[in-house]
């Protein structure tokens, strides 16, 4: 028997007792520190510590001791996640539409920098009845079963702008008919335009970004002639939520914004957003995707934004959240954009309930299609309106790539070899594709984004 390589520590506060996690079977435990001195020292075959015959055939079934080989124990990852991700794509698949590329604000950090070379001619192109019409054709054709794929998320660009009411209404009316709801991922700008698609079975799920308090926000999310946008923003957010759809507040931060955490939470508190049950607020660190900071960015990038020390690496972002939660209580109401991690372990610890796996990382690896206004589908929103996103056409008719779409629906932590290895790969699910992509030049490859730091700091 030896020590299992996907065997986790976790340590309490109480530095006497730890957490032993397995990567594999699920298994999670409090244990007393000279269980984890003994298995961390058996894995050289000469342990420092001993423990009781019961204990040790504890371990043993719990998955840390093991009498697999390294090379069996990768092969029982490939299988779970394997099994695992054939259940997530027959769950049913998930769709977005772009009804235009075309947005109102000017962010600095934008992911649409490099597509917008392209001209605003291009940018601007509308979706129209016809491609709808397609589009609905093609979910058809793809999941027949509306009851497997209700939601459909409205992206861009900016999916609600006001001159494109026309459009997007039809494009609602006619996923309301066939059975769908809605979520939208908007600047909430012109929100104001659609209130009578807010709500329950109509627009129920919102994502609206604020990234500080006015006088932050208007600096890094206004409109293209440099007007502030914070207030009207706030405006509509109240009326989403007065019409019952839930909104998801993100709150971009880096150092140019983290000081002003507490005044924004003041005004949340302010505008009584907090006293809805359909309002939540998270806050995520403003990213330049897989980019190297040395490198010329392709996307979410503008030159301010990849400048050395203004963005926060994933796990030094985690480390500043909690910090300026312990120094003010009211700040605990920003949630951590944690992957998941403390609700599957908490789950498992409270509920009893098996850890939830997670063999891929997002929709874009199990069943995602995006439906843009030039025809084409994509699998990732990242990737919209790049070449090499691109996995078929919907218009005329439903044509894919089958190669193509086979990078993004069969990438699990199965087919990446470093991911095998890895203890933490299902909890992980091999992390972004589209920055793994944009680091290494490979579908395959991992981008682990600090995940093993977080998961133990979670």
């Amino acid at each position: 028997m030896r020590t299992s390589d996907y065997t986790i520590y976790v340590n309490t506060n109480d530095s006497e007792e730890y957490l032993l996690i397995h990567g594999y079977t699920g298994a999670i435990d409090l244990v007393q520190h000279t269980v984890v001195e003994y298995l961390k020292t058996a894995a050289s075959g000469h342990p420092k510590a001993s423990v009781s015959t019961t204990t040790a055939e504890i371990l043993a079934q719990r998955g840390y001791l093991t009498d697999k080989t390294p090379e069996e124990e990768q092969e029982r990852v490939r299988e779970l996640a394997e099994a695992l991700h054939a259940h997530q794509r027959k769950a049913g698949k998930g769709f977005l539409f772009i009804p235009t590329y075309d947005c109102n604000f000017n962010c600095p950090y934008c992911y649409e920098t490099s597509i917008s070379h392209n001209g605003s001619n291009w940018t601007k192109e509308v979706m129209t009845k016809e491609l709808v019409d397609s589009a609905y054709s093609a979910i058809h054709e793809l999941e027949p079963d509306v009851n497997r794929c209700k939601l459909i998320t409205l992206y861009g660009g900016e999916p609600l702008l006001r001159k494109n009411f026309d459009i997007v209404s039809y494009i609602i009316e006619q996923g309301l008919q066939r059975g769908h709801v809605f979520g939208a991922i908007t600047n909430g700008y012109d929100l104001d335009s659609y209130q009578g698609f807010l709500g329950q079975k109509k627009i129920e799920f919102l994502q609206i970004t604020l990234d500080g308090p006015p006088e932050m926000h208007d600096q890094r999310r206004r409109l293209h002639d440099g007007t502030g946008t914070f207030n009207r923003i706030g405006s509509n957010i109240s009326r989403a939520l007065a019409a019952g759809a839930r909104v998801s507040v993100r709150m971009n931060t880096d150092r140019e914004n983290i000081a002003t955490l507490r005044k924004t939470v003041n005004i949340i508190k302010s505008m009584g957003w907090l006293e809805m049950k359909n309002f939540s607020v998270y806050g995520a660190p403003t990213h330049t995707g897989g980019q190297k900071k040395t490198e010329v960015p392709t996307r979410l990038r503008a030159e301010r934004c990849v400048e050395e020390g203004i963005i926060f690496r994933r796990g030094e972002f985690a480390d500043t959240l909690l910090r300026e939660k312990k120094k003010e209580n009211d700040l605990r109401i920003i949630g951590d954009n944690d992957f998941g991690i403390k609700r599957t372990v908490k789950s498992a610890l409270t509920e009893g309930t098996l850890m939830r796996f997670r063999p891929t990382f997002c929709g874009a690896n199990i069943g995602m299609f995006i439906f843009d206004p030039k025809g084409d589908l994509y699998t990732c929103w990242e990737f919209v309106g790049l070449e090499h996103g691109k996995v078929g056409r919907y218009w005329p008719a439903l044509c894919i790539n089958d190669t193509l779409l086979g990078q993004w629906h069969t990438r699990s932590v199965g087919t990446i070899p470093s991911c095998t290895r890895c203890k933490y790969a299902l909890f992980c699910g091999g992390g972004c594709e589209a920055f793994a992509y944009e680091t290494h030049k490979c579908f395959l490859s991992s981008y682990c984004n600090d995940y093993p730091y977080l998961f133990q700091k979670f």
